[in-house]
């Protein structure tokens, strides 16, 4: 038997991580009723290397929808803190988390009636290793 390594569902986890902290997330794709229950945040990962054998970094991207861009930013903010202290606080296997940005207003043209403010991050995990 051979060790495979395998990458993390980090979108999932880090979706679990919100939700941790009472916070509506989920990972892509968009629910069809996006709109229907706000405020929630999008996780998205963007890319990501491998840093060693056993560690991962993933860029994500965070977005937050509400019916207001206040709401979308108040929302933003508390999940930008969440995501900031993973390695101090975090529920999984978390070895660092860098902030790329702040909350920003970043309007969505395919849900126009929405209000979105995003973040971005990089999150460094451990990589999967399972046999097979």
């Amino acid at each position: 038997m051979r060790e495979t390594i395998i990458p993390l569902d980090v979108e999932m986890l880090l979706a679990e991580e919100l939700k941790a902290a009472e916070i509506d997330a989920r990972p892509i794709p968009y629910p069809e009723d996006l709109g229907k229950t706000l405020p929630i945040v999008i996780v998205t990962v963007t890319g990501g290397r491998r840093l060693n054998i056993v560690m991962d970094e993933h860029d994500v991207s965070f977005d937050v929808y509400a019916t207001t861009v206040s709401a979308a930013l108040d929302q933003a903010r508390i999940a930008f803190g969440v995501i900031a202290s993973l390695a101090a606080n975090g529920i999984n296997d978390w070895r660092r988390a860098d902030m790329v940005n702040t909350p920003y207003v970043n309007p969505d043209p395919s849900h126009p009636t929405l209000a979105r403010v995003s973040f971005e991050a990089s999150v460094a995990s451990r990589a999967s290793i399972t046999t097979r």
